[in-house]
């Protein structure tokens, strides 16, 4: 950022984080997921397998959007600061260094704040759709209990 007459300072501008791809492959396989699940329910034999495939796509689905909204408002957030300092230095180049009282008071914005992003309620939201879904989770119609059972014979009678 070019200063318009040395010792103006300004803030700098809010530093992106490092981790950012992996939380965005995290939130679009998510998604992804999500909308498997989602597309599921449409195969689903019994009303039980339907709503334990929407819950379940539901909880899938949650995070990976709110995230991008979050995205979404950080980028226009920064936007906003980005412009308030642009317009904050053009006019501090028109009145220049015969004028270092005026620029003083005109004081610099404020850099943006992190921001709450609520992920406890959106963590205590999943695990009740979770709750839910083990309500709903159908009863298991394979005939298979997990026990292994000797298979029986005939016995002919020879």
């Amino acid at each position: 950022m070019q200063q318009p007459y040395p010792g103006t300072p300004f803030p700098p501008r809010p530093a992106t984080p490092r981790n950012r791809d992996r939380k965005k492959i995290f939130a679009i396989v998510a998604i992804v997921a999500g909308l498997a699940m989602w597309v599921a329910s449409v195969e689903a034999d019994s009303g039980r397998q339907i709503a334990f495939n929407l819950i379940t796509s539901l909880i899938l689905l949650l995070p990976g959007v709110w995230w991008f909204l979050q995205e979404k408002r950080d980028r226009r957030v920064a936007a906003e600061f980005d412009e308030k300092l642009q317009q904050h230095e053009y006019y501090s180049t028109l009145l220049g260094p015969t004028d270092p009282n005026v620029v003083a008071g005109m004081g610099l914005p404020d850099p943006p704040k992190p921001v709450n992003r609520w992920w406890p309620i959106i963590g205590a939201v999943c695990f009740l759709f979770f709750l839910a879904a083990i309500w709903v989770q159908p009863d298991d119609t394979t005939g298979t209990t997990g026990t292994y059972q000797e298979p029986t014979t005939q016995d002919t009678g020879n």
